[in-house]
């Protein structure tokens, strides 16, 4: 009995070791590392660009090239979500 609670008690110290950088990275972390793509641990200015391009079609859900505040407002949510805080 003490050898299952042993293993048990190990599985769960190796599980949070895995979880914890991810529960305390900063937001933007996940934006960063979703937003650089070459690589390279740098945002290129192609990459910053595609990013943006994709905010702003999540924004803008009448695809009418324009946001208006309606659509501002409703996506105040959207950072979170992204992984930007």
């Amino acid at each position: 009995m003490k050898t299952k609670q042993t293993h048990l008690l190990t599985a769960l110290c190796a599980l949070a070791l895995f979880a914890l950088p991810a529960t305390f990275a900063a937001p933007g972390d996940t934006h960063f590392r979703k937003t650089v793509t070459e690589g390279n641990g740098f945002i290129s200015l192609a990459e910053h660009t595609v990013s943006a391009k994709a905010m702003f079609d999540r924004i803008d859900t009448d695809r009418n090239g324009t946001i208006t505040l309606t659509e501002m407002e409703a996506s105040k949510g959207l950072g979170d979500a992204m992984g930007m805080g």
